[in-house]
């Protein structure tokens, strides 16, 4: 389980989804708009990294990634957080790590932008907690959903991040918080009901996804 420090908690209380703000690698030619990526370059203990944001590219939806010789990892909704290792060997505590940091100096030189969240997201409200599950159908990767914790009784509020790796209502890993596993997987549960009943969750080839 990975420990969030208070600031990064308090950013992803208010919801905001950081994307990489500079120039374009790529531009439109004629009518035909080409893909849209910005890429930059750190250094982190002695190996070399690039974050590479998407805006707009064939097949893949917008996304941040973290590369390097060793591994290709994303983060989907762009939300500072790492969701997947796509390509190689890496630590998902080491991955967040080094994404921390090379967000950090972006931040530090005025590269960091806020942009509005994406669809897909069903979010309700109990006498606790505020609950949010996020499908992500990313083109070369199977859809999973992040399922969202925020504790309201707290001065600062605490988030806690799951994981359901197929959609088939299981939460497999805790990215962060607090919260038991067998805790959110019961509140999952709940709330995954309720958006049947509501039309705002679909059951799609054994999928439960959130409706577009």
């Amino acid at each position: 389980m990975r420990n969030k420090n208070k600031n990064r908690v308090n950013i992803a209380f208010f919801s905001i989804i950081m994307a990489i703000l500079f120039s374009f690698l790529a531009g439109c030619s004629g009518n035909e708009c080409a893909d849209k990526v910005s890429t930059f370059k750190f250094d982190f203990q002695g190996d070399t990294y690039k974050i590479r944001s998407i805006y707009q590219a064939k097949d893949v939806e917008p996304r941040n990634e973290l590369l390097c010789k060793k591994f290709y990892a994303a983060d989907y909704d762009r939300d500072r957080i790492i969701d997947d290792i796509m390509l190689g060997e890496a630590d998902m505590d080491e991955a967040q790590m080094i994404y921390d940091y090379g967000l950090a100096l972006l931040a530090s030189e005025n590269l960091l932008e806020e942009t509005e969240p994406a669809n897909h997201t069903y979010c309700c409200s109990l006498t606790k907690y505020n609950l949010e599950i996020k499908t992500f159908q990313p083109g070369d990767a199977v859809p999973f959903n992040k399922f969202r914790i925020t504790e309201k009784d707290k001065e600062l509020p605490i988030i806690s991040l799951f994981i359901d790796k197929s959609c088939d209502g299981i939460l497999e890993e805790t990215l962060s918080g607090n919260i038991p596993l067998k805790d959110a997987q019961e509140l999952y549960k709940n709330m995954l009901e309720k958006g049947l009943t509501e039309e705002k969750i679909t059951k799609c080839e054994d999928m439960l996804v959130v409706c577009r």
